[in-house]
């Protein structure tokens, strides 16, 4: 199943999406969502004015994961349109797909280097999922972790080499938040792993971390520095992103059928699906 890694959808009538997953664009005016509807996903852009999600692309196949890149003109996103999970890459005015990996195994989640010359993503190609690093041409791939624990759901920081990631290393059925160089080197836990910590997402000035924390079944929006120090709780909702400016943030509320777009603070709060 191409979602198996991350099941966090709330249970929800098949005639109504949820969605998870989300990336903004470059001017801040769109989102890209993983929606699912039915039995499949599929990765849809809404923009903030009109709130009426678009397909990326017009097919039955399964995509979801989608990454805008840091000039605004690629979409990054996983598909199984061949057959198996790998990584695509949408112009993000509409055109021909190129795809990146081509492998046995799922690739899923691709996130953005800052300068948009590197991709990471997370792969079970050696039995359970670990980070993978590659060039943006899908070249030159690489394993940056490996760990019997299970390491999911990478992203870049707009500002520097350092990758969180969220992991199940820790107590059974439970993840925290790491951060790791694009190298491989200086790991670090930044959560204590007592819930389970989710979708980590930088600020754009890079001194910030934005999750989601789930509790007895209760998804909390958190925030913390880099260093993982100063940790609150904002509200209820999960699979947040941080946007391009800084003042807003974008999240899953309702138990996942509607994304929201509001002020770090919880002022000024949108519903952006469902309008």
């Amino acid at each position: 199943m191409l979602f198996s890694a991350a099941p966090f959808f709330t249970a929800v009538a098949q005639d109504r999406p949820a969605y998870q997953a989300i990336s903004w664009s470059r001017d801040g005016s769109q989102l890209a969502l993983t929606a699912r509807v039915g039995g499949g996903y599929q990765v849809t852009l809404v923009s903030l004015d009109r709130g009426v999600p678009v397909p990326l692309i017009d097919e039955p196949s399964s995509s979801m994961y989608a990454a805008w890149s840091p000039d605004g003109s690629r979409i990054a996103f996983s598909s199984d349109r061949d057959g198996n999970p790998d990584i695509y890459l949408a112009p993000a005015e509409r055109g021909d797909l190129t795809r990146l990996t081509s492998h046995a195994a799922a690739d899923l989640y691709p996130t953005w280097s800052p300068d948009g010359s590197r991709i990471a993503f997370f792969s079970n190609r050696n039995g359970n999922w670990q980070l993978y690093v590659m060039s943006a041409d899908g070249s030159d791939v690489r394993q940056l972790t490996s760990h019997a624990g299970n390491d999911y759901n990478p992203v870049w920081s707009p500002v520097a080499n350092r990758i969180a990631f969220e992991s199940a290393r820790g107590a059974p059925g439970l993840r925290a938040i790491y951060v790791i160089d694009a190298d491989g080197s200086h790991e670090t836990r930044l959560t204590p792993g007592r819930t389970n910590d989710l979708f980590p997402s930088w600020s754009p000035d890079g001194s910030q971390i934005l999750y989601c924390t789930v509790r007895l079944r209760r998804a909390t929006l958190a925030v913390m520095f880099r260093d993982g120090s100063s940790q609150r709780t904002l509200e209820s909702g999960c699979s947040p992103s941080w946007g391009p400016r800084g003042g807003r943030i974008a999240f899953v509320g309702d138990g996942g059928v509607a994304v929201y777009v509001m002020n770090l603070d919880g002022r000024g709060r949108m519903r952006v699906t469902g309008r």
